[in-house]
């Protein structure tokens, strides 16, 4: 029975309902859904639907099914998220409003039974009531702690979706021997990969773009779809000398994102930073995430990218291309390497490490202030007039960048009462009172 339903031929029940040019993108066969075939047309079918199962069914049903109950069974996670979008609400602003819009929302789509209010058809019915009176009902309480940890559950779903491009990577990788399984496990995790791809650009960068409201981050973003972007040219280099290098690109650059996902999620937001214990435990997974991500995307994908070149040019099979993929996914690689510096600065900011540090020594990290920048616009004006409409606080940004930025706001407001500072060649020469 099994074998009869994968000789099902889908082209022959779709083809009378889509116009003869589609009919090359329909697949004759239910196996070349998942396996592909050489036929770039249904390759393209192949991302299309992947990209859907990925963000309409996969990403969905685990993030409602599995990850928001796991959430919920944690009372500290909870009540801190209950508290966050709580006081949100109580605001007087548009993000009070957009709140109370996605809560009515979420009411309106999984309340047990049309007699269940939502928030705004509540205070129509309570003019005078509050938002505490509202949640005395057990059902709304449910619902608005279900709503509070929505997002969460879905950004941890998101990066823990990853980890299935990694693991097929792997099981590609250690069945090298095999051509047929590893050739099927590495397209189905480059498959994967790309269908995730495919649907964030879709569904979130593409509007940004649109409308013209793209950042760095967005553009970052974009370019690092790389799997997306070479989709069809990877494809192709598995048959080549440099398969091997994919699948362990695929497993460790890709399964690393939902390991690392789980713990930036229990980082931020199980440890409380007011508890000595739980400080040590969070600096203690920042290291640990920083580490591993530099350690994979630094020496370990110099030595893959290292090998890919040289295997590429020695057999002049598909160089150009590898170079392409290999500058790209550096550049990426080395931005997230930097992220991974902001995070752990501001991870020593946040546990006051800096600060303790700098207060047992007598030389302190020179730090920007008002009457500095004052003094040095003043300056400038008289050396060179600059016409009235440039901000100079443009200028001073790209002026005082440097590793201990985040700091500076920190640190500043520890030593206004003490000391003046004295700028001598980036360092501070100021001797204490």
């Amino acid at each position: 029975m099994f074998s009869a339903i994968l000789q099902i031929d889908p082209s022959q029940y779709l083809s009378p309902y889509f116009p003869t040019s589609l009919h090359p993108f329909i697949p004759n066969t239910l196996p070349e859904v998942i396996l592909g075939t050489s036929s770039i047309q249904q390759e393209i079918t192949n991302l299309i639907l992947s990209c859907l199962f990925i963000h309409y069914l996969f990403i969905p049903l685990v993030s409602r099914l599995l990850v928001q109950p796991l959430i919920l069974r944690s009372s500290r996670i909870t009540t801190s998220r209950m508290q966050d979008v709580t006081e949100v609400m109580s605001g007087n602003d548009i993000f009070t409003a957009l709140m109370i819009v996605g809560f009515d929302l979420y009411v309106r789509k999984y309340r047990p039974k049309t007699s269940t209010p939502t928030l705004t058809e509540w205070i129509v019915d309570n003019p005078s009531g509050t938002f505490a009176e509202y949640l005395e009902d057990p059902s709304r309480a449910r619902l608005f702690k279900e709503f509070s940890t929505a997002d969460l559950a879905m950004e941890l779903t998101t990066h823990l979706q990853h980890t299935v491009a990694g693991v097929l990577g792997l099981l590609a990788f250690l069945n090298r021997s095999d051509v047929h399984y590893f050739g099927d496990m590495i397209r189905l995790g480059l498959l994967w990969e790309a269908g995730w791809e495919l649907g964030d650009l879709a569904f979130t960068l593409l509007p940004k773009f649109l409308s013209c409201k793209a950042g760095f981050f967005d553009v970052f973003t974009l370019l690092h779809h790389v799997v997306l972007t070479l989709y069809f040219p990877i494809l192709k280099s598995l048959d080549s000398s440099i398969s091997d290098e994919v699948a362990a690109s695929v497993f460790l650059l890709a399964g690393s994102v939902g390991p690392i996902g789980l713990i930036n999620f229990v980082k931020n937001n199980v440890y409380d930073l007011d508890d000595p214990s739980d400080v040590v435990n969070y600096f203690t997974l920042q290291l640990v995430q920083c580490f591993t991500y530099v350690a994979i995307r630094g020496p370990i994908w110099w030595v893959l990218a290292y090998r890919m070149l040289v295997e590429t040019w020695e057999t002049g099979e598909r160089f150009r291309v590898t170079a392409v993929g290999v500058v790209i996914m550096t550049f990426v690689n080395l931005v997230i390497m930097d992220f991974c510096r902001t995070g752990l600065i501001k991870a020593m900011t946040r546990v006051n490490f800096i600060t303790v540090l700098v207060e047992t020594h007598e030389t302190i990290i020179c730090v920007v202030t008002e009457e500095t920048i004052r003094e040095e616009d003043e300056a400038e004006r008289e050396a060179k007039p600059f016409p009235q409409s440039r901000n100079p606080v443009e200028r001073v940004r790209r002026r005082k960048k440097s590793l201990f930025e985040p700091l500076m706001a920190k640190v500043n407001q520890r030593r206004k009462s003490q000391r003046k500072s004295t700028n001598v060649m980036g360092f501070d020469m100021t001797e204490e009172k």
